[in-house]
């Protein structure tokens, strides 16, 4: 008959085996997904590389009453855009009455600028921002 300090043995021995099998497969299965992500990280990176990293931009600009302007413009985010715009909406004498800005992923303006002497249109303040915005490094892409 087997004894009881015998039989525990037999059955830790089984429990250590169980343990490295389980520990092995864990393991195989680890370098699978590493190199998943190791294959899929270079298909990205890949593609990236394709893409026109050089920013682009958006810039609408409507006449309202009053010889005032609602301003939008929308580019991918450059160091001292704003303060680059307001210089030049200071510079021609443009006040900004209103402005809405977002700056977390993509810089986005809009605003309402007034020009007291009533010498802008909608071209020359459209001029003047892509002006700002081509000085900055920013790719023209679309002008509407």
């Amino acid at each position: 008959m087997v004894s009881t300090v015998e039989r525990q043995k037999v059955l830790n021995k089984k429990l250590q085996e169980k343990k490295s099998d389980i520990l092995m497969d864990a393991l195989t299965y680890i370098k699978e997904l590493k190199q998943k992500v190791d294959d899929m990280t270079k298909e990205c990176g890949d593609s990236i590389n394709k893409v026109d990293p050089s920013p682009t931009m958006d810039v609408k600009v409507e006449k309202l009453e009053n010889n005032r302007y609602a301003v939008t413009v929308t580019c991918e985010k450059v160091q001292d855009m704003l303060v680059s715009l307001l210089e030049a909406f200071e510079e021609e004498c443009l006040d900004v009455l209103h402005a809405d800005i977002n700056c977390n992923q993509i810089f986005h303006f809009e605003g309402i600028v007034e020009d007291d002497d009533g010498t802008f249109d909608v071209e020359m303040v459209t001029d003047l921002i892509l002006e700002v915005l081509e000085n900055k490094g920013v790719k023209k892409d679309t002008r509407v």
